[in-house]
């Protein structure tokens, strides 16, 4: 107890505004003839703000979201803290690199750096901690490729690294993470075609990959992760037909193709899915007929189609959509005035 609350009081100290008034309940310094057998709330690390121990007086838990903490990760003693799983620092205004001596957290479970000034890379070494089941790392300032070591952590559910600046290829490694449900990689500068290990992660229920600079085509092999709720792709260099299977996607909810190179018709299949709420497929090469039952669920409120070459009539099953709150059809081919086939 007493070396973690050195550990922690030392990495008080180094921070730029030493959190003195930020973090009051953290005692000023540990004596170096501190009895350990004594009781007190001043030197037990147990009850500081953010502080969460076990049964032991262990730390397990450090959360201190939103606290104006500014300052580096460099000398926090990561190592002093074995039996942490929950590291939360989001939201302040923490910056420098993270260290590669994070992995020295062995039952490390939940870690959240997010919304930083984090620069650099994601350490190699991030692949030692091997229980680690949720990582946001998002909206800070970090760089370079994607670490294929990444592909080690096993036991990850949720990943979100968007709003970096995070450049090179999707590491093909990233589809070792078969237990992952929730994919998050937007607002990046990722290049490259979608890889084919992503094929893997059938228990993918959201995959973001929208704003970056992804090209190729969009893989039919996307449209077997049955279990996809959310699936953004927009805002790519992606080219070619929407894939027919996209009709296995039974239980997608929010569907954003928009602002690619995207061309022939919107497969039929489409109309099966009827859990859609939100179709975006704007700005794109797309042409042909709309399919005809777009709306078979009942529960379509947005559908975004602008800036196409569709043609043709504008089906029925679109024009009786009670459940529609905002539909943008125009820039587009139609045999019908869309403004009447509306009633507006």
């Amino acid at each position: 107890m007493v070396e973690q609350a050195k550990a922690l009081l030392e990495w008080k100290s180094s921070l730029s505004n030493q959190a003195k008034s930020i973090l009051p309940s953290w005692g000023q310094s540990v004596p170096s003839n501190y009895n350990v057998t004594i009781s007190s709330s001043l030197f037990n690390p147990c009850n500081w703000t953010g502080i969460a121990c076990n049964m032991d007086g262990s730390i397990t838990k450090i959360s201190l979201p939103n606290m104006g903490l500014k300052g580096t990760l460099l000398n926090f003693s990561f190592s002093s803290f074995l039996g942490l799983s929950h590291l939360n620092l989001s939201n302040n205004s923490l910056f420098g690199t993270i260290p590669s001596h994070i992995s020295e957290l062995p039952k490390l479970a939940y870690l959240d750096l997010s919304m930083n000034q984090f620069s650099g890379g994601i350490p190699q070494e991030i692949s030692f901690l091997e229980t680690l089941q949720i990582l946001y790392l998002h909206q800070n300032h970090l760089n370079g490729s994607i670490p294929a070591s990444v592909g080690n952590l096993s036991n990850m559910t949720v990943l979100y690294l968007y709003q970096n600046h995070f450049s090179g290829p999707i590491p093909p490694e990233i589809g070792n993470l078969t237990n992952l449900q929730d994919l998050n990689l937007c607002t990046n500068h990722l290049t490259g075609s979608i890889p084919s290990a992503l094929e893997n992660m059938t228990m993918l229920t959201s995959l973001d990959l929208s704003k970056n600079s992804l090209s190729g085509s969009i893989p039919a092999f996307l449209c077997s992760l049955s279990n996809l709720t959310r699936l953004f792709l927009n805002r790519n260099e992606l080219s070619g037909p929407i894939p027919q299977q996209i009709g296995n996607l039974k239980n997608l909810v929010r569907l954003k193709l928009s602002n690619n190179h995207l061309s022939g018709s919107v497969p039929h299949e489409l109309g099966n899915l009827t859990k859609l709420v939100s179709v975006h497929l704007y700005l794109n090469n797309l042409s042909g007929h709309f399919p005809p039952h777009i709306c078979k669920g009942g529960l379509l409120r947005r559908f975004i189609v602008h800036t196409n070459h569709f043609r043709g009539p504008i089906p029925e099953s679109l024009r009786n959509c009670t459940s529609l709150v905002r539909v943008r059809l125009e820039n587009n081919e139609f045999s019908s005035n869309v403004s009447e086939a509306f009633g507006v």
